[in-house]
């Protein structure tokens, strides 16, 4: 989901968090709080994994989901070090569905994966992920047009 004045620079950066086999999504929020099926922002933006990884492995995919909000419930949130991403990517790391298994993830690999293969749930959400981005951009080019 999107994060004020961030995503709007930068509208590939925003809130990332992992849904159980349920699909309440679970998001490190903050200090201490992960909240779960109370995302934090809209959500704009989804991947699912293949079904032929986690199906009939759900107890996996959930116990990987819980034992990194364990984790997090007990760290600060830090918006570079220690920040939803990082527990998305705790939780995929910690899955263990046999040989399909998921490889080690990081901060950066779980915001490759939602960047590159993400899908966005309609076309307004991707209007509104892209057009504060567009409009600063016109705005600029306007006035330097303007002031040249």
């Amino acid at each position: 989901g999107p994060l004020p004045l961030i995503s709007w620079i930068f509208p590939w950066i925003g809130h990332l968090g992992i849904a159980d086999s349920e699909g309440k999504v679970h998001d490190f929020a903050g200090p201490y709080y992960i909240g779960i099926d109370s995302f934090m922002t809209p959500i704009f933006k989804y991947y699912q994994f293949p079904r032929e990884l986690w199906y009939g492995k759900e107890a996996a995919w959930n116990a990987g989901v819980v034992q990194a909000d364990s984790e997090y419930r007990k760290l600060m949130h830090n918006i570079c070090c220690q920040n939803c991403h990082h527990h998305t990517a705790r939780a995929l790391s910690n899955m263990t569905l046999g040989p399909n298994h998921l490889p080690q993830f990081t901060m950066m690999s779980a915001w490759w994966l939602i960047t590159r293969k993400g899908k966005f749930v309609s076309w307004p959400a991707w209007l509104c992920t892209y057009m504060p981005l567009i409009c600063g951009v016109v705005l600029i080019l306007t006035i330097a047009l303007w002031l040249s």
